[in-house]
């Protein structure tokens, strides 16, 4: 169970991860332009 858990913690980062990225780089680009 603690295995399980570690990685949904771990997959749920990731994403969280990408998704934060990509609105940053969005945002950035967007200003950029």
């Amino acid at each position: 169970v603690l295995r399980d858990e570690r990685c949904t913690n771990l997959s749920s980062l990731i994403f969280a991860t990408i998704f934060f990225g990509n609105l940053a780089f969005r945002a950035y680009y967007s200003r950029k332009m």
